[in-house]
């Protein structure tokens, strides 16, 4: 056999000519690591009826009502005025501005607290008592007037 390049006589198993170093014959491709595993033909595009149903047109929600009960209350057409739930929590019955607005456990809770802690410090609580409570009724009555909700166990 011998070079298609420089004419040297070369064996039959030489790959390379010793003398140039042309390849004897086509180089051999590597063997592509996947081969044998081929790409999945792609989705056959989609068919559409000529019947299809037209698209959904917009419609209108109706405004979205609070869920019944739960953990929020919501502003209501007649809000009673901040600062007469204020005076009504502070000065008179604690606890009573908080259970006209909604916060009805609230409210309980903070009369009978206050009686107790009243109880218990001989009066010297209850003013402080009286003032948070004021305080208390008077910033949930204001944010329900401004129309924002507010929780049941909500403070200031």
């Amino acid at each position: 056999m011998f070079c298609n390049k420089c004419g040297a006589q070369m064996s039959e198993d030489t790959k390379f000519c010793p003398t140039c170093g042309e390849p004897t014959s086509a180089p051999e491709a590597p063997a592509a690591p996947y081969a044998s595993q081929q790409a999945p033909p792609p989705p056959p595009p989609p068919q559409y009826s000529q019947h299809a149903p037209p698209p959904p047109q917009y419609q209108p929600q109706p405004p979205r009502q609070p869920p019944p009960g739960g953990d929020m209350i919501y502003p209501k057409g007649s809000t009673p005025e901040p600062i007469l739930m204020g005076l009504l929590s502070g000065c008179c019955i604690t606890g009573l501005g908080q259970i006209i607005l909604g916060q009805v456990m609230k409210g309980v809770v903070i009369l009978v607290g206050g009686i107790i802690i009243g109880g218990v410090t001989m009066g010297i609580a209850a003013p402080f008592i009286w003032i948070a409570s004021g305080i208390d009724a008077y910033l949930i009555a204001k944010k329900l007037k401004d129309g924002k909700p507010v929780r049941q166990w909500e403070f200031f």
